[in-house]
């Protein structure tokens, strides 16, 4: 299933699929960044970003300390017309990880 997921993140295409597909993995690996990354990126396409916000919200306290999650709220955030607090996420995601190349 993952690696269906990730052709089509990759082709751009079937966001919607996606989005259900990592819900369900959601709901049997609640500690995985790399698949609450996959459902942020399916809601971006579908161009729901408050509800990747929400999911976001939802997460925080479980990712506060993990820099790819920091890095997708300082995106969702910029997304959202909220350019200061998108860049204070990002500086803290970078501070976390600053070898990073992704951000």
């Amino acid at each position: 299933m993952e690696r269906q997921i990730k052709e089509w993140l990759a082709a751009r295409t079937k966001y919607s699929d996606v989005s259900v597909f990592s819900n369900q993995l959601l709901n049997h690996c609640t500690d995985s960044m790399k698949i609450l990354g996959y459902k942020l990126s399916a809601l971006v396409g579908l161009n729901k970003i408050g509800e990747a916000i929400e999911w976001t919200t939802k997460y925080q306290n479980q990712f506060i300390e993990n820099a790819e999650f920091l890095y997708w709220r300082g995106r969702l955030m910029i997304y959202n017309q909220n350019m200061d607090k998108g860049k204070q996420y990002l500086r803290e995601a970078l501070n976390m990880d600053p070898d990073n190349i992704t951000f």
